[in-house]
């Protein structure tokens, strides 16, 4: 990996140039190690793509402050040391030579955006902001398993979140450590009200390590069930490799039943976790991004949800790390 890292560090010192160039003052105010020390301690209680709220406020006094411009070459820097380090981990990793391929081929991909994609792309307010992806996958954070998918591993109060799906609508407990933290981070202690969080989480406990499956729309065109069998394979060699990971969880309106009917060809989202050991439930009716996602690529399924004869709802499942073992590793 000698070759693709000696590029990335070309176009780190690339980067740099130009903002030391263009916008003189920017890495003095801002220095990329507090970008990458954000990164390096993410909050794996939530999701991947929530960026923290001190790093969110740097970028935007960046793009205030100097346009956006400057805020997509900042990126394109840190995503290069970013992907460097990531390429020096897994030298020293286990991971199976099929992830390490994934990973470099990412990685490609974004050296490539670097001189194809328009600075809005690096846009962090930017909605269904494809650059959160890149930015998980380039730090480490999630793995690339193939296909329209990657995995994050986190940690999931798995089982409150069952029984909370019996009981649908039950209390929220975060509803404290969160309220707390946000009055810490109006008063911009987001380091205090990142440990606050973390810290109530942690003394609560029953929280288990998961590998939660995230669907990736720009790779839209892999989305079929050879490649899904194929990244459940990945996914099987990873649990394997990790045995702290108690299983999967994926959450998403394409698990609903109702889509037996509504739209066959994506019944084996379903059907294959739940014919090898996953346990279903309802999560409850989808948000207006959700109602979006689920009609605006099919227009039998907008005009049903038109007609008012589909309504599309929240599913989610858990499988254990055995189960999908069992189903994948031996085939």
């Amino acid at each position: 990996m000698q070759t693709t890292e000696q590029l990335f560090l070309g176009k780190e010192k690339e980067f740099q140039a130009r903002i030391e160039d263009s916008f003189p003052f920017l890495l003095q105010e801002f220095p990329m190690t507090l970008y990458l020390s954000e990164l390096k301690e993410p909050d794996h209680y939530r999701h991947y793509e929530t960026l923290s709220p001190a790093l969110i406020d740097m970028l935007d006094r960046i793009k205030v402050k100097y346009g956006q411009e400057a805020v997509a070459l900042y990126h394109k820097m840190s995503l290069s040391r970013m992907i460097v380090d990531t390429l020096n981990s897994l030298d020293d990793s286990h991971l199976p030579k099929t992830i390490r391929r994934l990973y470099l081929s990412w990685f490609e991909r974004v050296f490539s955006d670097f001189s194809t994609q328009p600075d809005f792309c690096y846009d962090h307010n930017k909605p269904l902001w494809s650059l959160r992806k890149d930015i998980a996958v380039c730090c480490g954070r999630t793995i690339p398993i193939g296909g329209a998918w990657v995995v994050e591993p986190r940690l999931l109060a798995r089982r409150a979140i069952i029984r909370q799906a019996r009981r649908r609508g039950s209390i929220n407990t975060d509803a404290l450590p969160m309220s707390l933290s946000n009055i810490l981070r109006k008063l911009r202690l987001y380091e205090a009200a990142r440990h606050l969080s973390q810290a109530i989480r942690q003394m609560r406990g029953g929280y288990d390590w998961c590998y939660v499956i995230h669907t990736i729309e720009r790779n839209i065109q892999e989305f079929n069930s050879e490649q899904m069998n194929l990244a459940y394979h990945n996914i099987a060699k990873l649990l394997e490799n990790d045995s702290r990971i108690w299983g999967i969880f994926r959450s998403s309106w394409l698990l609903d039943p109702a889509l037996h009917e509504i739209s066959p060809n994506m019944d084996y989202l379903l059907k294959v976790p739940l014919n090898n050991g996953a346990e279903l439930f309802y999560k409850g009716p989808c948000s207006a991004e959700g109602i979006w996602q689920a009609t605006v690529m099919s227009p039998h399924r907008s005009r049903l949800y038109r007609d008012g004869l589909y309504e599309p709802k929240q599913y989610f499942y858990f499988w254990p790390r055995q189960r999908v073992i069992d189903a994948y590793c031996d085939i």
